[in-house]
């Protein structure tokens, strides 16, 4: 009787464990819920906007790799695309990870052991690689060119499936970002090589002059890091230095390079003439973030990557931003997905 009675007890005390993990994964859930839910608060939805809003959420297929942050953002996108494209934008850019996804971030830049985390866009990504996300690191080549390749992946998702919604569509910039050995190709050691870089685009399958921008990564004699884009859709060479350096040979190198890759790539067209860029501006970004340190120039260079391929403004975030971004960045490239 008394093994029955301590049997039962037993089975008690596994039922309350497991009742109060339930309650714990659904306070979780709960938690993400309305940390998702909280956008909504800033918009002011009609009946029919709310009533459209509850149909198509109700449609959303939620999996376990899809948080309901992401889902919220897909169907907002989809039904309100007007109202929510913006909100939507800053939230999912500056989202704080929750106390798992800094967990995870931590084990990325602190590896125990070396394996490969992935084998991608000509570059065998390593943990130890990752270590360089530890605040106070210099970002590597490898980490920067592994995430250039997933905003190219992000660019071409986003264009090949557009967001529709009420008769109206969110349309995502044609962006392509070279790898940090681009710019280094194209300036031999000071001097303007094109023959050096002429095959990039072909390779890459990319039109350059048919792109709304181009961007790339440039080291400073191998003790910065800058962003340089080409850009189409406002007629600009832009250069990004959150230092606030000037680099006008750079621009000088991208409007000879423009006119190379439309006489070799569009040889009918300008083959006995220059491309255009008469009306085009040569500019040193001023309004942006200023870094404090000498070592979080990667992180900036990739995060200006990020929002100016999505024709953000890049004074969204500033300096204290940079540790969460390299924990961002982490789980990005362990994930292979940038939203």
């Amino acid at each position: 009787m008394a093994e029955e009675k301590e049997s039962d007890k037993t089975k008690i005390e596994q039922k309350e464990k497991e009742a109060e993990k339930i309650e714990e994964e659904e306070e979780t859930g709960l938690e993400e819920s309305f940390s998702a839910f909280s956008i909504l608060e800033q918009l002011n939805l009609s009946p029919e906007e709310d009533e459209e809003l509850n149909r198509r959420m109700q449609r959303a297929e939620i999996t376990q790799s899809i948080t309901p942050e992401m889902i919220l953002e897909r169907v907002l996108l989809r039904a309100l695309p007007e109202i929510a494209a913006e909100v939507v934008a800053k939230s999912r850019k500056l989202a704080p990870l929750n106390e798992q996804e800094e967990e995870e971030a931590e084990t990325l830049m602190y590896p125990t052991t070396n394996k490969l985390v992935a084998d991608r866009f000509n570059t065998e990504l390593m943990t130890s690689h990752l270590t360089c996300l530890r605040d106070g690191e210099w970002l590597n080549d490898e980490v920067i060119n592994f995430y250039m390749g997933l905003l190219n992946e992000r660019s071409k998702r986003l264009l090949s499936a557009p967001v529709e919604g009420f008769g109206h569509a969110i349309q995502a910039l044609k962006c392509h970002h070279f790898t940090t050995f681009f710019y280094t190709k194209l300036n031999d050691r000071g001097k303007y090589n094109y023959r050096g870089v002429q095959r990039w685009s072909r390779a890459a399958k990319v039109d350059v002059i048919s792109m709304d921008k181009v961007i790339f990564p440039v080291n400073i004699n191998n003790n910065h890091w800058c962003l340089a884009v080409i850009n189409f859709v406002d007629k600009r060479f832009e250069y990004y230095d959150s230092l606030q350096g000037k680099n006008p040979k750079c621009l000088q190198f991208l409007r000879q390079y423009v006119v190379d890759e439309a006489k070799t790539y569009h040889p009918k067209e300008y083959g006995s003439k220059d491309y255009d860029l008469s009306e085009w501006k040569d500019v040193m970004v001023t309004a942006l973030p200023r870094q404090n340190n000498g070592c979080d120039c990667g992180v900036f260079t990739c995060k200006f990557a990020d929002f100016v391929s999505e024709g953000r403004d890049v004074n969204e975030f500033t300096q204290r931003d940079m540790a969460y971004f390299r924990r961002r960045i982490a789980l990005e490239l362990r994930n292979q997905f940038i939203m």
